[in-house]
Formats: C-alpha cells, structure tokens, sequence
C-alpha cells in the first residue's frame, strides 16, 4: 500500500500534466516570421527586412502574385511581392533592374514600396524618386541561368516619404526565382 504523501502526489500529476500542455496544445503561439535561405535553383522565396520586420511574400487564394519576369531583348528584370494577411494584401514591393546579363552588382531601374496599414503610406506609394542617393541601393544577381529561366539575387534600398515624414530601409533581401517572359 502507497502512503499517503505518494497517493497526494500521485492526484496532482494530472493537473501538472494539464498546465504543462495547455501552453503548446490549446494556445499554440504563431511562428516567428524567418527569411528564407539564400538559394539558386528556382526556389520560389522571396523575403527581405523592412526596418528590421520580416517582409515575406505571402498568397492569397487563387492569387498567388509573386511575379517575376526577364525580358532577355530589353535585359530587363521585374520583381512584384505582396505580403498578405488575413487574405489581404498589407504591404506590395516592386522591382525593376536594367541590362542584366549575368551575374553581378546592378543599381536599380525603379523600385515601388507601399504599405495599406499606414493611412498616409496608403495613398501615397514610394518609387525610385524616393530612394536616399547616400545609401546602398542595389541588387547582386547571384545566380543567372537563362537555359533554367532562373535568377537569384540581394537586394537593399532605403526609401523616403517626405510627406509622412517616414524612412524604409529594406535590407538582407532574396530571391530565387523561375521566371517568365
């Protein structure tokens, strides 16, 4: 026969067992925002830090919306991304780069950044007229392969919006992408 301190500890184990799971089981906390790794065989990630906070693309149903194209006459690349939550969308960014014929350092042709959860940023998008000249703005093609239709790459850029007196500095970010076109 167990004494009694034994059968005393023996009634709390359910309930210790029961405070242990509820934290994982029944309040389960949503997964820190990560980028994805630098890749170069046609992943399909794209990712990059918006001062600091995690900017991912992210679907909406029947609308994927991560575009990318090369047009190999006008060696033009194009990146569109939209991070969506709650099926719509928050914040879009837009790429373009010129005379892409291999791998290597090259300034942008225009960017576009907007963000719908901002009142201001909402009506008023940011492009290529407001990038700050001082900063590092450009994009290092890292992968190239016109016979696989894949590019992969960096980028960094620092934007300004006067009217809402606000600065973006988008850094670490990657792609690696088929393409079309």
């Amino acid at each position: 026969m167990l004494p009694k301190h034994y059968l005393f500890l023996l009634s709390l184990l359910p309930a210790l067992c029961w405070t242990a799971c509820e934290k994982s089981i029944f309040n389960p906390q949503p997964a820190a925002k990560v980028l994805p790794p630098i890749t170069m065989t046609g992943e399909g990630t794209f990712g990059c830090k918006i001062n600091g906070e995690v900017f991912l693309h992210t679907p909406k149903a029947f609308d994927d919306h991560l575009h990318v194209e090369y047009h190999a006459l006008s060696k033009t690349f194009y990146l569109n991304a939209r991070e969506s939550i709650n099926n719509s969308y928050n914040r879009t960014m837009h790429l373009y780069v010129h005379d892409i014929t291999d791998i290597g350092i090259y300034p942008f042709y225009d960017v576009s950044f907007r963000n719908y959860n901002d009142s201001c940023m909402s009506s008023l998008g940011l492009d290529k007229d407001n990038l700050v000249l001082e900063e590092t703005n450009q994009m290092e093609i890292i992968h190239f392969d016109p016979e696989a239709r894949i590019i992969s790459g960096t980028f960094q850029f620092t934007v300004v919006n006067e009217a809402c007196q606000d600065t973006f500095r988008i850094t670490e970010g990657r792609f690696d992408m088929p393409w079309v076109g």
